[in-house]
């Protein structure tokens, strides 16, 4: 009762003064729901929002967590739903669950105002444990940005750091990815992305072709005002040449693929539907999205698929 009336305040009913507590207090209340599989870390202030590490159990008795494991900073999401989803991937991972009480311009103004937000983010992850800071020197064995919807605000802004880039093995973008319209296109009536809210993303899908990163994205087909996720989607695609193969839609799936494209280790997704329900399914999944970037870092891309180790079935 108490969190679902703070919840009401915090979307508005409070006054201005108190929204920034608030969040930090509803973050607090969210984390303390996760259970015993994973340390969680206080939240602490990111912006207007909070930034909340959760860690493996048992991680903070080992002399570095960093020396051998893998970060996953999420942008976008309940921590409780992205929990569930570690446990349901069993993945083993440090995750860093940042949130913005707004969109994509509340998740790109703190990387923007802070260029040195995203090593924070990395070196707080890598503490040895909840109360002591790493040893200088240790490495991630592996980082992966991950996004749903507004999310893809700070992912955008720190990959347009090469620094930050040089350290990020994987992105994934759970039907994440928006943009403006080009001026010349929306006075002409037409409809076209604007590039310059691409940049980063396009430089980023053209190593992951070469097969330098790994770059996942899945979308669904609802559209939007602005360039929807579809849209982007084609974008990318056209940057590295890329066309996409039309799928047999899975009878029984709710929320069915409907197209793939991809080459190297860049791997794009395509699914029906396009309500609300069809957006969140994307974020419901990414477990699913995390475990097939992990199968495209391990074994590429083939016919607009991942490849797939052997005995191992691959997405439709």
């Amino acid at each position: 009762m108490v969190h679902s009336q703070l919840t009401r305040l915090a979307a508005g009913a409070a006054p201005r003064a108190w929204v920034g507590p608030l969040v930090v207090l509803l973050a607090w209340l969210e984390a303390g729901r996760v259970e015993a599989a994973f340390d969680v870390s206080p939240p602490r202030r990111v912006g207007a929002g909070t930034a909340v590490v959760l860690r493996p159990r048992g991680a903070a008795d080992e002399r570095s967590i960093a020396e051998s494991g893998d970060l996953l900073i999420h942008f976008h999401g309940a921590v409780d739903t992205i929990r569930e989803a570690l446990e349901r991937a069993g993945i083993r991972a440090t995750v860093v669950v940042v949130n913005q009480p707004g969109l994509s311009a509340a998740y790109a103004a703190p990387v923007r105002e802070h260029p040195a937000l995203f090593d924070s983010l990395v070196s707080e992850a890598a503490l040895s444990t909840p109360d002591q800071p790493d040893a200088p020197g240790r490495h991630w064995r592996r980082i992966t940005l991950s996004c749903f919807s507004a999310g893809y605000g700070a992912v955008r802004e720190i990959l347009r750091d090469p620094a930050a880039v040089d350290r990020i093995d994987a992105v994934v973008a759970a039907d994440s990815i928006y943009a403006g319209i080009a001026d010349e296109s929306a006075a002409a009536g037409s409809r076209a992305v604007d590039p310059r809210d691409m940049d980063a993303f396009v430089a980023f899908a053209e190593r992951a072709a070469r097969g330098e990163k790994v770059f996942v994205v899945t979308h669904s087909a609802q559209p939007t005002s602005y360039a929807s996720t579809t849209e982007t989607a084609d974008h990318l695609l056209g940057s590295v040449g890329l066309r996409r193969t039309a799928v047999e839609p899975a009878a029984d799936a709710e929320y069915p693929q409907a197209s793939r494209a991809g080459r190297g280790r860049f791997l794009v997704l395509g699914f029906a539907g396009a309500s609300g329900p069809a957006h969140l399914f994307h974020l419901r999944s990414v477990d699913r999205w995390w475990a097939i970037a992990d199968q495209v870092a391990e074994h590429g891309v083939e016919d607009g698929r991942p490849r797939p180790a052997a005995a191992t079935a691959s997405p439709r």
